[in-house]
C-alpha cells in the first residue's frame, strides 16, 4: 500500500525519503519506485542539521544518526 501511495502522489521528495527507510528495513523498492527520484539532493531529515553523508542511490544527504 505504501508503494502505491508513493506513486499516486509523485513527490520526489517523499519517495526518496520513504523508499530509504523501506530498504533500511530489507525492503527492496527501488526499482519499483526509481522513475519518481529525481537528481537534486534533499536532506533526509529537513529539521536536523545541515550536514552527513551522501546517498547516492536515494539522492539523500543523511543527516540523522
Amino acid at each position: 500500500k505504501i508503494l502505491e501511495y508513493l506513486k499516486r502522489i509523485k513527490k520526489s521528495n517523499m519517495v526518496k525519503r520513504v523508499g530509504y527507510l523501506l530498504e533500511k528495513h530489507k525492503f527492496d523498492v527501488y526499482d519499483k519506485i526509481k522513475r519518481y527520484i529525481n537528481n537534486k539532493y534533499i536532506y533526509l531529515d529537513p529539521l536536523a542539521k545541515k550536514y552527513g553523508k551522501k546517498n547516492k542511490r536515494w539522492k539523500l544527504i543523511i543527516n540523522v544518526r
